[in-house]
C-alpha cells in the first residue's frame, strides 16, 4: 500500500485487478488488534498499481482507521 485515507487507498501489487472489482481488504495496522476489515472496489488500474475505493466498513472500523491516520500524521509532522 503506497497511500492510504478513509476513503481509499493505492495498492500495488502483482495480482491482475479489474475496474469495478470488489475486494475484502484486511488491514493490519501497527499496534492494533484485530485487524480493520474493509469493503472495497478497484476504481482504477495503473501499470500494476491500483486506486481502491472504500465501500464498506465494518462495525467500529471506519473509526479505528482514522485514529490511526490522525496518529501517522501527528508522527510525521513532530
Amino acid at each position: 500500500m503506497t497511500e492510504i485515507g478513509l476513503g481509499g487507498c493505492r495498492l500495488k501489487t502483482d495480482v491482475e485487478l479489474t475496474e469495478n472489482s470488489p475486494l475484502k481488504l484486511k488491514l493490519q495496522l501497527p499496534g492494533s488488534k484485530p485487524e480493520v476489515r474493509v469493503d472495497a472496489v478497484v476504481r482504477t488500474v495503473e501499470n500494476g498499481s491500483f486506486g481502491l475505493c472504500f465501500s464498506r466498513f465494518l462495525g467500529d472500523e471506519k473509526k479505528r482507521l482514522g485514529q490511526f491516520l490522525i496518529q501517522l500524521l501527528m508522527t510525521e509532522a513532530a
